[in-house]
This record gives C-alpha cells, sequence and structure tokens, in this order.
C-alpha cells in the first residue's frame, strides 16, 4: 500500500507530497514505529511514542508527529493501525515503488 504525505507533522521524516510505502503486514508495533492509523474519519501518519499496557491488559499507543511539540491528544489501539510505514534508510528493507 502506498500513501502521499499531507502537511509537515512528520517533517522531516516524511516530507510533504511525498509517497511512502506502508507495511500492512507488519509483526508488532514498537515505539519509534511509524504508524499509519484511522481515527475521527482521518488517517493519520505519526510515530508511536509510547505504549500503554492498563491493568486489564489493553494495549494502547501515544502517537506524536516528528514536527510537533506535543503527543497526539488522543491514544490509539492496535485496531485503529492500517500499518507501518516503511522508511527509506531506515534498516527496514524497502519495498518497490510499484
Amino acid at each position: 500500500m502506498r500513501v502521499l504525505a499531507v502537511g509537515d507533522s512528520m517533517y522531516p521524516t516524511l516530507r510533504h507530497g511525498n509517497k511512502y510505502t506502508v507495511d500492512t503486514h507488519y509483526e508488532g508495533i514498537a515505539e519509534g514505529d511509524i504508524v499509519v492509523f484511522f481515527i475521527r474519519g482521518q488517517v493519520i501518519c505519526h510515530r508511536v511514542k509510547r505504549k500503554i499496557q492498563t491493568k486489564n491488559n489493553r494495549l494502547f499507543f501515544e502517537t506524536q508527529g516528528d514536527n510537533c511539540k506535543q503527543p497526539d491528544p488522543f491514544v490509539i489501539t492496535d485496531k485503529m493501525i492500517i500499518g507501518k510505514v516503511v522508511v527509506p534508510g531506515s534498516n527496514t528493507p524497502r519495498i518497490s515503488d510499484e
């Protein structure tokens, strides 16, 4: 899956107008991963800053744009995550542009 970056919340890691590959068959989410998720009718691409495990063993993720001073004003669950962004130049193998 490919997504078009819109806005500058993930600058300089992801740049407005560029397309990025999203791995929709990922295994697990770690702090530092860049995830694409759906919330409040929007598709958002931000970095996982913190994993939060409740006493009931529910798992939530706090996210934040690289170019944002504060974390997002919500937490997300794994069910909201569409996939992880494959960032060129990272240790993650790049998936073909086509």
